[in-house]
């Protein structure tokens, strides 16, 4: 994976608590002897063209994206990673309806799994979380889901589709699934802490926003729920040692 399209996912990991996945492809050969020097060089700018825009939403700059995918979209209508990546630049915009048109137009130029899964993380967001299910359920028939490389993904959004609609037991369940495939799944690991922390299972809570913390020593989100709970239960010196130590860490990373 481009280094740069790790760093956008990663960034709307730890913001919106969905699994986005870009999903960039190589264009293949169309012959046995290779791409000729004049084919080659038209996928090597359609390579650029793709690092150019995702530097854009990386920037946090998707209406500038938005204005260049309107172009290449045209130049390159067969190629579905500027579909997909025009559903992200919408996702980031707040508009999740028009992301939603832009990942079904990726997903019929080409099948693939990660099209599907983001198609699911905009329902989710445009709450329309019965759809959400049946893209997600969809997805799990696909032919190549036991070859899925990130399956705990797809159970995160089943279980945060579920827990938009307060089925909290269903919830939980496939938050675990999505553990049980990567244990060290961080998003999964704060939605479970953060809804035993609303039912008050506070010990239950602390077990995961701890190992969240093991998992992202720079992410502020999990010293910030332990430190809540710990206020909650008057342990006030524990939060302000676990705040403090915190604010250590991340001058050290600083320097």
């Amino acid at each position: 994976m481009h280094p740069q399209i790790g760093k956008l996912a990663d960034k709307v990991l730890n913001t919106s608590l969905l699994p986005i996945f870009i999903f960039t492809l190589l264009l293949s050969c169309q012959s046995i002897f290779g791409p000729s020097l004049e084919e080659q060089k038209t996928q090597d700018i359609v390579r650029t063209q793709k690092s150019l825009i995702i530097s854009f939403l990386n920037k946090g700059l998707p209406k500038m994206a938005l204005e260049e995918l309107k172009k290449l979209r045209k130049e390159h209508p067969h190629d579905p990673d500027f579909f997909n990546i025009s559903g992200l630049a919408f996702l980031a915009i707040k508009a999740p309806i028009k992301a939603t048109d832009y990942f079904k137009k990726a997903y019929k130029i080409d099948q693939k799994i990660p099209f599907l899964l983001n198609l699911s993380s905009a329902y989710i967001e445009a709450n329309n979380q019965r759809a959400a299910m049946q893209t997600l359920k969809r997805l799990i028939k696909h032919p190549d889901f036991s070859q899925y490389d990130y399956p705990e993904r797809v159970y995160h959004n089943l279980g945060l589709a579920n827990e938009k609609i307060n089925r909290k037991k269903i919830a939980v369940k496939f938050y675990k699934k999505a553990l049980k495939a990567n244990p060290t799944f961080y998003i999964s690991i704060m939605r479970l802490g953060q809804m035993y922390q609303k039912i008050g299972k506070l010990k239950l809570a602390k077990i995961y926003f701890k190992k969240a913390q093991i998992l992202c020593k720079a992410c502020y989100g999990p010293i910030s729920a332990l430190s809540s709970i710990y206020i909650s239960q008057n342990k006030i010196r524990t939060a302000m040692n676990l705040l403090k130590s915190f604010m250590r860490n991340k001058k050290v990373q600083k320097k």
